[in-house]
């Protein structure tokens, strides 16, 4: 019986990444509303997985990590994405540009999720940072576990996560390159309160 709910979980997932990556480049205002954590209430961690970079691995210091490797540097805006999915290729080169001017005080990374809902493998997602021009630390999720476990519901989604593994906000539906630099400014400003 469980082995058959975690059957339409997972077929519940595949299907709202499939249509939230087809919405239009420019999805409603209300659609994008970024979601913050609900204040005073317990988080639960963020699970632990591999990581091997597509790219990025001088930045971090390696080509194979584990997520929690990420956590305790900077703050971390997460971008789950999928080579074949146009709003998030359609974003990608704002975040190139936000990550350019913050540098340093925030790390970018792009999570790719397309293999599991059939939107690129990692070839097509390799091709897609180079066509793009993207130099941000970029990785597979390892499996579809990962996913579901840091809740994506949609492409593409951000987290905007404080530097002690909070998730401050979420955004599901594509950003502009201003409403990206927005978010990590509140970001940095929710980090520096909660880290002394």
């Amino acid at each position: 019986m469980l082995r058959g709910v975690g059957v339409l979980a997972l077929l519940a997932l595949t299907l709202a990444l499939v249509l939230g990556c087809r919405q239009a480049p420019s999805a409603p205002p209300s659609y994008q509303s970024p979601r913050p954590a609900s204040p005073g209430k317990a988080t639960t961690p963020l699970p632990n997985f591999p990581l091997d970079l597509y790219q990025g691995g001088d930045i971090l210091g390696s080509k194979r990590l584990t997520f929690h490797d990420l956590l305790g540097r900077q703050p971390m805006v997460l971008n789950f994405w999928a080579s074949n999915c146009a709003p998030c290729s359609a974003e990608m080169p704002g975040f190139e540009k936000v990550w350019k001017a913050y540098k340093g005080e925030v790390l970018f990374f792009g999570l790719d999720v397309g293999r599991f809902v059939g939107f690129g493998g990692p070839e097509d997602s390799r091709r897609e940072l180079r066509r793009l021009g993207i130099t941000y630390p970029a990785a597979p999720a390892p499996d579809i576990d990962s996913v579901v476990a840091l809740g994506v519901q949609a492409l593409p989604s951000t987290y905007f996560i404080t530097r002690d593994g909070q998730i401050y906000r979420r955004w599901v539906g594509p950003l502009t390159e201003a409403q990206l630099a927005s978010l990590v400014q509140d970001l940095l400003r929710k980090d520096s309160a909660r880290v002394p």
